[in-house]
């Protein structure tokens, strides 16, 4: 049975992949085109098989029906098969000239179910529905207890990934320009009293000195840019440290957590370009 931990890393590593995918068709330079190693990545982990037919990479799924995707900018999601998939898409001249398969060349309305973005959810969608994100105090302190070791042997991949998963818990999101800005991998939950942004459950991560952060209480976003700039803490700021910090999150993910929504998405703010899930 996998464990909760992996159950998290697999829903961080999908909304990463699905992130990478959904900035490609949103690419604003009007070339039209699709991360293909990562929307490969995400059509493997939800059981496609990949099949070469004609100039087409197609994923195809067997589940009560064919259903296939077509891995390219559209990525279109046809309840058909294959060969079906192929004619329509990349047609012969002698397959044209059939009034049969013409009418299914010109328009496939009657196999398409998605295309884009809309297939891109489908799929994570698919993905995290499949796990089970149930939380038992034993799972919860194992969690923390790795990421202690972790953190202790400075291993700065698993750390972030560790981190990953500690936001998956608290459904945190990551701020990428904050990161940029601080040299820290900033992850907390972002609100806003009156005009005056705040963030709350802040979790700071820098690997070159392996110092982790964590904010007891909320802060003003202006007042978090003066905490890093001065390099020191104002006196109603609370902030624990490495394995302090972690035995903290232990105790309140243990105390206050039964579940992780899979609605949760960590990376809709951006993704770490250290990270690398393929």
């Amino acid at each position: 049975m996998t464990s909760l931990k992996e159950n998290l890393k697999n829903k961080a590593a999908v909304d990463f992949l699905a992130a990478k995918v959904r900035k490609s068709l949103n690419n604003d330079s009007g070339v039209s085109g699709i991360d293909k190693k990562a929307a490969s990545a995400i059509l493997e982990m939800c059981n496609y098989s990949h099949v070469q037919k004609r100039d087409l990479d197609l994923y195809v799924k067997k589940n009560g029906q064919s259903e296939v995707v077509v891995l390219d900018a559209s990525l279109g999601r046809y309840i058909t098969g294959a060969d079906d998939v192929a004619m329509r898409k990349s047609p012969t001249i002698k397959e044209m000239l059939s009034f049969k398969n013409a009418k299914k060349i010109l328009g496939d309305s009657d196999v398409l179910k998605s295309v884009k973005h809309e297939t891109l959810l489908y799929l994570r969608n698919y993905y995290v529905d499949g796990l089970s994100l149930d939380m038992t105090p034993a799972e919860t302190e194992e969690i923390f207890k790795e990421s202690i070791i972790e953190l202790d042997a400075l291993d700065f991949e698993k750390v972030l990934k560790s981190l990953l998963v500690i936001s998956e818990i608290f459904h945190l999101k990551y701020f990428p320009l904050l990161s940029k800005k601080t040299g820290f991998y900033i992850f907390g939950q972002k609100d806003q009293k009156g005009n005056e942004p705040f963030f709350s459950r802040l979790i700071c991560f820098e690997n070159k000195k392996g110092d982790f952060l964590f904010f007891e209480n909320s802060i003003k976003e202006k007042d978090l840019k003066g905490f890093f700039k001065e390099d020191k803490k104002a006196d109603d700021i609370k902030v624990l440290k490495n394995r302090e910090a972690l035995l903290k999150l232990a105790d309140i993910a243990e105390s206050e957590l039964q579940t992780v929504s899979g609605d949760h998405d960590v990376f809709t703010e951006g993704i770490p370009g250290e990270l690398s899930f393929t």
